[in-house]
């Protein structure tokens, strides 16, 4: 039989040393696994550290930079809605012509002081800066002078779309579309 293959018989004379040898071989591999794990899991936290601390002061770098661009951007739209408000309340001090001229010089020219008007202005819009929305008021009658030689308005000429919206008129655009290499041919 093979004895020897379950280790040495403890009635055998060098069962002590063989035991000896083993316990302080088993000792000693247990010793450099435990160093080995420990150095590595010294080495896994000092990484998770500096990991921890690039992560932290990323993120506080991208909050500060928040906090500046959401202040700035606090400060721009104030000064725009400061702009637009005083441009308003130029309105109840100022002379309504003076402003139109400054926000629609077409229509400016078409007020005199004659016409008695005033101009209510109000902010509106989706998005911000908003838009200056006007309305001219009058309080003295106002005559529309093409009333008495009116038009018809119905048969007036009014512009094809391929004419409204294209550069070349619509006779040569008809020319090019019934004409071509691939048109009435099968393939192409």
């Amino acid at each position: 039989m093979d004895d020897d293959a379950a280790g040495p018989s403890p009635y055998s004379d060098n069962y002590l040393a063989t035991f000896a040898a083993t316990t302080i071989q088993r000792r000693f591999r247990g010793y450099r696994v435990r160093k080995e794990y420990l150095e590595r899991r010294s080495r896994i936290c000092s990484v998770e550290v500096q990991w921890a601390t690039h992560h932290d002061a990323a993120y506080r770098s991208d909050v500060a930079a928040r906090v500046i661009q959401t202040a700035w951007r606090a400060f721009r739209n104030r000064r725009i809605y400061t702009y637009y408000r005083d441009l308003i309340r130029f309105r109840e001090r100022g002379d309504p012509r003076e402003l139109l001229k400054v926000i629609n010089p077409r229509e400016a020219q078409l007020v005199d002081a004659a016409s008695g008007i005033h101009v209510r202005f109000r902010l509106g819009g989706t998005v911000f800066p908003p838009l200056v929305f006007y309305k001219i008021f009058t309080h003295r009658p106002v005559t529309d002078i093409g009333a008495f030689g009116p038009r018809d308005y119905a048969n007036e000429v009014r512009m094809s779309p391929a004419e409204l919206h294209n550069n070349r008129p619509a006779q040569q655009l008809g020319q090019q579309i019934g004409q071509g290499p691939a048109f009435g041919r099968g393939g192409g």
